[in-house]
């Protein structure tokens, strides 16, 4: 009986530590940064504790300057104290998870560079004058009275979760889908060759080169742009067949990535990674693409 009482206790206290780690988070998009057209969903951190909104640098569309201003601020909040002597304007402003169709119609946000998990910082300036309403107590923000529940530090680490918020079929919520994605290219699968994986090594030595060109010619084959096999033994799956079927409803594929999406659909079918089904299954897992880091290549 006491252990059973212990096993109580535990998952109480383990979810009370995870409601107290949830913090004031969401997602935004705007039409335009610095009059450049923006396409970006950002994570955004909710933060009443600061006097002024904040944005970090990485989130400037191409060739949009920023504003120089006279001097340095600095501006606490909860991801800690950040400096700014630079300033852009965000315009046509939508916060998806409260409203999909109200805009905002613009906002005055201080550049910073420190790293951060959060692409955007709302303060006081932005959040007084919307009323948008921190609940601590209750682990909500409210607006509109619209009520959305505040997230873990981690939340907006899985994709699956961007996609969640589009999850319906609302016209605003498809519309906002289709013009906030990111172009993704088509998939690379080109064959190379170890002496072309070293020439591109120009922080290393020519010793250095070297050695590192001993350790790839003795795995040559993965450099051939080819989906090797695990040779030693065949790995087989079994369902349990006591377990109910889920059936998952699909993620919507933004226009601008259907042609890349089958494409890579199709390339893993004929690799031999997937295969058609050929009539319709009980069991179903929604899948996504995104782009990767730097270079937007499906991955």
């Amino acid at each position: 009986m006491d252990k059973v009482h212990n096993t109580q206790i535990n998952e109480t206290e383990t979810n009370q530590t995870e409601t107290h780690n949830t913090i004031p988070s969401s997602l935004l998009v705007c039409n335009t940064l610095q009059q450049h057209e923006s396409r970006q969903l950002f994570k955004v951190l909710m933060d009443s504790g600061a006097t002024h909104s904040m944005m970090h640098a990485r989130c400037l569309p191409p060739g949009a300057t920023p504003t120089l201003t006279k001097h340095e601020r600095k501006i606490n909040t909860i991801a800690g104290n950040l400096h700014s002597n630079r300033t852009v304007y965000m315009e046509k402003i939508v916060l998806p998870e409260f409203d999909r169709s109200r805009k905002i119609d613009g906002l005055t946000v201080h550049l910073f560079d420190s790293p951060c998990n959060y692409d955007i910082i709302l303060g006081r300036d932005l959040l007084e004058k919307i009323g948008l309403i921190i609940n601590f107590a209750d682990r909500k923000m409210i607006w509109l009275d619209r009520e959305v529940m505040m997230k873990t530090q981690n939340f907006w680490n899985n994709p699956a979760s961007f996609y969640s918020v589009f999850d319906d079929d609302d016209d605003d919520s498809n519309d906002l889908f289709e013009h906030f994605t990111a172009q993704i290219l088509d998939a690379k699968y080109d064959s190379t060759t170890t002496q072309e994986v070293i020439d591109k090594q120009t922080h290393l030595n020519e010793y250095q080169k070297a050695e590192l060109k001993k350790v790839l010619d003795k795995y040559g084959t993965l450099f051939d742009g080819t989906l090797g096999h695990y040779p030693h033994y065949k790995v087989n799956l079994k369902v349990d067949q006591s377990m109910k079927p889920v059936h998952a409803k699909p993620y919507p594929v933004p226009f601008l990535h259907q042609s890349t999406f089958k494409k890579e659909l199709q390339h893993l079918c004929k690799i031999g990674v997937l295969r058609e089904a050929p009539y319709p299954t009980q069991w179903a897992s929604p899948t996504f693409i995104t782009p990767k880091r730097m270079v937007e290549y499906v991955g």
